[in-house]
C-alpha cells in the first residue's frame, strides 16, 4: 500500500547510529511510503515493514505499555504512526 507524505518532506532513508555521531541518518525528500506489511504480535507490539526510496525499514509503531494503551488499533493509526516515525 502507498501512503502518501502530503506535502512531500525530509524523511529519514537510512537510520543512523545514536552512539556513533559520525555515521548519521540518511534523509531525502519525498512524497510517498510504501507500506509493505505491518504486523500485530498480540502481546507487546506493532511492527512495519516499509519502503522509502528502494530501502526497507523496519518500524515499531507501538511496544510495551504504548501498545497496551493503543488497543484496538485502526489502519489509519498505522498510517498516522508510520508517517509520524519516518
Amino acid at each position: 500500500m502507498i501512503l502518501p507524505i502530503i506535502p512531500a518532506r525530509q524523511v529519514i532513508v537510512v537510520p543512523g547510529v545514536p552512539e556513533v555521531p559520525a555515521i548519521p541518518p540518511v534523509t531525502e525528500e519525498s512524497d510517498a511510503v510504501d507500506v509493505i506489511t505491518i504486523n500485530d504480535d498480540t502481546v507487546n507490539s506493532v511492527i512495519a515493514l516499509i519502503n522509502i526510496m528502494g530501502i526497507d525499514r523496519t518500524l515499531v509503531l507501538w511496544e510495551g505499555p504504548a501498545y497496551i494503551a493503543i488497543g484496538n488499533w485502526t489502519q489509519d493509526q498505522a498510517n498516522a504512526r508510520i508517517l509520524e516515525l519516518i
